[in-house]
């Protein structure tokens, strides 16, 4: 190395460090300033990790400097290198090994960074805001970095205070607080953090007291404890004030550790983050010492930089503070005047929750607080206030209507389901006779077929009352959907309604949606396109949903749209709203329950079909899916309980008694198994295998040796290839079990050996089988740690081999690794060979060994065996150890 590469070293090492204690300092102006010189430096000598770094501290300094607009771009910039080796190499040709790893710890943090930015300057509920988050999580699995996923529930958190479902908030604030990990990956303050917040919003202040002490617990695991315990003392002497106990605040300050030394302001400039949170605070003391205009003095200024800066979602809380503060003063005017812009702006974020609060302060029907509490407060000195005690005049018994409209209340929208419509419209009559013989017709498709007819006869030009054409439009979908052609015939009668009533969200759904459905009924995009292009129908749901952001059903049908064009964010968007405004709907539980089993979310599945089912929704679908989301997070005891009630819903299904005897197992109760899988023997005699192993581990549990030993016996008889009903982690899962439970026979035992060979023969082996092989010999020092490849042709005989397991019969050939203790790559190979002997009877044929670690002391022997695959697919495979993950188990 050159003396001037090892002086570019120094200087780089020199800026990280100051930047380093900038940083625990939380004097962010100075560490983005000094991170600007890092970058320019990096940029001069073309080197591309300490560039990284400075964008990376730059993007997460603009959070608390409150430039947004900055730190998107900074992250975007990242990303496009982090994404791209070429476009590396073009920054610095000779990519130093750091680059590599880099990419593997960093990538996931700037995407974290983006969609903070995004949400920071559009809403956390704004277009694009889930599509961030969901790709944020892919990016931590390429990555394997798993431990990040937890920063991106953090935005589960607010995108869902933003949608206005605080229940599923406080869900994933519950779950952050509780994850805890290891060093600068532990959020627990965070989640503890956004809880307590959630709470004291909600108005329960009692709950929200407790979370505050929870919250100092755990503020110093935070990687900037600083920071962390600023943000603890704010809400503890907030939560205090509102109580109406600030003159606790000295002594709980001490008892928490929350010293008057949090309370120093930063050099001027240095965090306006910090210092507009803690003017929030401030405001919060000053209302409930009765100085309001010293608390409209203090927001003021940061309600007009924060709008300034496009920092819109903070703005949103500032500006709901302060028009709560004018209420209190007794100034509805001004409130009016405020609130007015505030509703025009947070209508485009889809920020419903900022909505709602807004309404429900000018309506008076929550008692005005300082902190704009989404209901009245449980304690304090705004509590227990009579409306003529709340500082507003009598205007707020009779609130401005048109304004709370405005702030987010729902139009005169008719829904598209009779129980739902309490007026009458000009043809409603005539609805009502359809509805009725609709139900009447038994489907009977003659029956449906004429009933469209008649809708068809009815000429467009006599329904003149939109409410009169969505119900048409509704009614006539259901209709046209049994017959051919029928979706072509409604999408020319009634594709007019939306040009005459262009302002009515039932009508613009209902249109659009009817649409998707009569475009999928011709054969070329052209001829689809003919009928309504696809950014057509996207438009008209959006306009239907910023019509009326209160539908749930509108929503349900824009996300069944979005789902089908595969934008699941924007999908999951709509059904998170829609869930929001009807929690006993299953079609969208179901919906959004799938999203989030499909992104790696299954604890967030179980939540929302929990919630669909404490609603008294009886729809068997969702115990379905709650039970295998409940056996998915191990929750035996829930999943049992599920598949009792689905069994009692859709009595005599196959599959449900497998499913309860595995939960029953799980628990440890093996005669109501072996009860249940008698009646599953009856219903799926088609699939005898899950049967069977089942029984051999109930026959374990009660250490019953002879009933294990036939229950095994039985097992081994069926072909494995036949299971085709079962998933290949199903299968896998069912043998570990039996072979746990078979350890219990002499070691000598005929049927244990088999079962091994059977296991060895598949790939199905678990570790525990070589282990105990292992332990059979001296222990050696100076192992190394060996992976073999091998290839094993096949021939005629393998489609009918006991080890062919399902979708494998026409293979010519497989590939598999083993793991392996040695001292050298022959005896690896060697001892590999010699149980590959054991699984088909042709030689195989060594293609790899590639040591992965040494200086062992341990057994020598196989330490694991990989699955089969075929050899096309083999290539590419990075598999480090025997464990597959295992896959969602499915049967029936």
């Amino acid at each position: 190395m050159s003396d001037e590469q090892t002086n570019v070293d120094d200087q780089i090492q020199q800026l990280t460090n100051r930047i380093d204690v900038f940083r625990k300092q939380c004097h962010w102006r100075s560490a983005s300033r000094v991170s600007r010189e890092l970058r320019s430096l990096a940029k001069s000598e073309g080197r591309i990790v300490p560039f990284l770094l400075a964008n990376f501290y730059l993007m997460n300094d603009a959070q608390s400097l409150l430039e947004p607009a900055a730190g998107a771009d900074y992250a975007v910039e990242s990303i496009a290198y982090l994404e791209s080796e070429e476009k590396a190499r073009q920054f610095q040709p000779d990519l130093p090994d750091e680059y590599f790893s880099t990419v593997q710890w960093m990538s996931s943090c700037s995407y974290d960074n983006l969609a903070k930015h995004v949400a920071d300057r559009e809403g956390y509920n704004s277009d694009g805001v889930h599509d961030c988050i969901n790709e944020g999580i892919q990016v931590c699995r390429r990555t394997g970095k798993m431990e990040c996923v937890t920063c991106f529930r953090e935005y589960a958190t607010d995108v869902y205070k933003a949608s206005d479902d605080l229940e599923m908030a406080q869900h994933h604030a519950r779950y952050v607080a509780t994850h805890e990990t290891d060093g600068d990956n532990d959020r627990r303050y965070v989640g503890n953090k956004d809880l307590t917040w959630l709470l004291m919003v909600s108005g329960h202040l009692e709950a929200a007291w407790d979370s505050v002490l929870q919250t100092a617990k755990v503020a110093g695991t935070f990687h900037n404890p600083l920071s962390s315990r600023r943000e603890t003392r704010r809400l503890m002497d907030t939560v205090l004030h509102l109580q109406g106990r600030s003159a606790e605040i000295p002594q709980w300050a001490a008892d928490l550790e929350l010293p008057d030394s949090t309370l120093e302001p930063m050099p001027q400039g240095e965090n306006p983050g910090d210092d507009s949170q803690w003017d929030l605070c401030r405001a919060v003391g000053a209302c409930c010492a009765g100085d309001h205009a010293a608390a409209i003095q203090l927001l003021t200024p940061w309600d007009r930089l924060l709008r300034e800066r496009e920092c819109i979602d903070r703005w949103f809380e500032f500006r709901l503070r302060l028009i709560a503060i004018f209420l209190l003063q007794g100034d509805r005017k001004k409130a009016e005047a405020l609130g007015e812009q505030l509703a025009a702006r947070a209508k485009p974020s889809r920020d419903f929750f900022t909505l709602r609060r807004l309404k429900l302060m000018l309506s008076g029907e929550v008692l005005a607080s300082p902190i704009a509490a989404v209901a009245t407060l449980s304690s304090g000195p705004f509590g227990h206030r009579t409306k003529a005690d709340s500082g507003s005049d009598a205007a707020a018994d009779t609130a401005d209507k048109t304004l709370a409209v405005k702030a987010g209340e729902a139009t005169a929208e008719p829904a598209v389901t009779p129980e739902e419509d309490d007026t009458q419209s000009p043809l409603w009559g005539r609805i009502r006779q359809l509805q009725e013989k609709m139900q009447q017709s038994n489907g009977e498709q003659a029956v449906l077929n004429g009933l469209l007819d008649d809708l068809l006869q009815l000429p467009p030009a006599d329904v003149t009352d939109p409410r009169d054409a969505s119900w048409f439009l509704y009614l006539g979908h259901v209709l046209a959907h049994s017959r051919e052609h029928g979706l072509m015939d409604l999408w020319k009668w009634g594709n007019g309604f939306v040009t005459r009533f262009p302002q009515h969200a039932g009508v613009l759904n209902l249109t659009a949606d009817l649409a998707d459905s009569a475009r999928r009924t011709v054969e070329t995009p052209a001829e689809a396109d003919q009928i309504a292009t696809l950014d057509r129908i996207e438009s008209l749901f959006r306009q239907s949903l910023d019509l009326d952001p209160d539908h749930g059903n509108n929503f349900a049908r824009a996300g069944a749209f979005y789902l089908s064009q595969g934008k699941i964010g924007e999908a999951e968007r709509c059904f998170a709203r829609g869930f929001r405004l009807n929690r006993a709907d299953s079609r969208m539980a179901l919906s959004l329950a799938e999203i989030y089993s499909n992104t790696d979310r299954p604890r967030d599945a179980l939540t929302v079909l929990d919630m669909c089912i404490r609603e008294g929704c009886a729809d068997a679908m969702l115990f379905w899916q709650a039970g295998l989301a409940a056996f998915g997070l191990n929750n035996y005891d829930v999943m049992v309980t599920y598949f009792d009630k689905f069994e009692e819903l859709e009595p005599g299904q196959p599959w449900t008694n497998y499913y309860r005897a595995t939960g029953l197992l799980e628990l440890e109760q093996p005669d109501k198994a072996l009860l249940a899988l008698d009646q599953e023997d009856g219903r799926s005699p088609d699939a005898p295998l899950p049967v069977a192993g089942l029984r051999a581990w109930a026959y374990g549990q009660l250490r019953d040796a002879e009933a294990l030993e036939t229950a095994v016996e039985t097992l081994l008889k069926i072909p494995f290839a036949s299971a085709e009903y079962l998933t290949l982690g199903g299968l896998s899962r069912i043998c570990g079990k039996v072979f746990d439970v078979i350890q219990q026979l002499p070691r000598n035992s005929t049927i244990r050996r088999r079962l091994e060979e059977r296991l060895l023969q598949t790939g199905l082996a678990p570790d525990e089988l070589f282990e105990a092989h292992r332990e059979d010999t001296p222990t050696v020092e100076g192992l190394n740690y060996y992976i073999v490849s091998l290839r094993q042709d096949l021939n005629e005989s393998w489609a009918s081999f006991p080890g062919c397991l399902p979708g494998q019969a026409d293979w010519p050939a497989y590939e598999c690794r083993w793991g392996v203790l040695a001292d050298t790559e022959e005896a690896a190979a060697e001892t590999v060979l010699r149980w590959q002997r054991r699984c088909f009877p042709i030689p195989a044929e060594v293609e790899d060994v590639a040591q992965q670690g040494d200086g062992y002391t341990d057994h020598p022997g196989i330490v694991w065996q990989s699955a089969h695959m075929p050899v096309d697919d083999f290539e590419g495979e990075d598999e480090e150890d025997g464990d597959d993950e295992e896959e969602e188990e499915a049967g029936g």
